[in-house]
């Protein structure tokens, strides 16, 4: 039996002006991720993103930027698990999230959108929740339009801890995603 190859997805919007947005830091972390293999993103219109291939311990793994907007990451995401013939246990989407405070990550399998868009876009397009998420805090802003919040930069302090939470991150996918125990349980 052909072993499904992991699908990590960073969740963000496209172009420029949104890269150092609050929203984006899923995207961030994901091509940071990549690039500490040594991996390089090359852009599949079939699957409507931006694809990088690569092996963690001997596991395929495929790293997915969405060229959608956040609302429509769905689409992305199952074009692409259906192009690469991939399992819904075999996905991990790294999203930013409000109710976690700044830099605290939360790594668990399924669960509900918790009001975010990309999540919830991606569950109506899977038919399903059962799919792993890492919830990258971005901290809870007090605002009456959240959109404004998470559609602004990080602050000059935030920005230098970036690569720190990038790198927390990725050991905790290491660890606790990728290893034979996690493994073992999707047996």
């Amino acid at each position: 039996m052909k072993k499904s190859p992991f699908l990590f997805v960073g969740l963000g919007n496209p172009g420029i002006e949104y890269e150092k947005t609050r929203h984006n830091i899923g995207a961030y972390v994901l091509y940071h991720f990549a690039m500490n293999l040594g991996l390089t993103f090359k852009k599949e219109s079939k699957v409507d993103g931006y694809v990088a291939k690569g092996m963690i311990n001997q596991k395929k793994i495929i790293f997915l930027l969405p060229t959608t907007y956040m609302n429509l990451s769905g689409e992305s995401v199952r074009k692409c698990m259906s192009y690469y013939d991939i399992e819904s246990s075999s996905l991990l989407v790294l999203s930013d999230d409000t109710y976690l405070d700044f830099a605290e990550l939360r790594l668990k399998m399924g669960g509900s959108s918790g009001g975010h868009n990309g999540l919830k876009n991606i569950e109506k397009e899977l038919k399903s929740q059962a799919f792993a998420r890492l919830r990258i805090g971005i901290g809870e802003k007090q605002t009456h339009d959240l959109s404004d919040y998470v559609l602004s930069n990080f602050t000059k302090d935030e920005q230098e801890q970036m690569d720190k939470i990038a790198d927390e991150s990725i050991e905790m996918i290491k660890t606790k995603f990728l290893s034979d125990e996690h493994s073992q349980a999707e047996k």
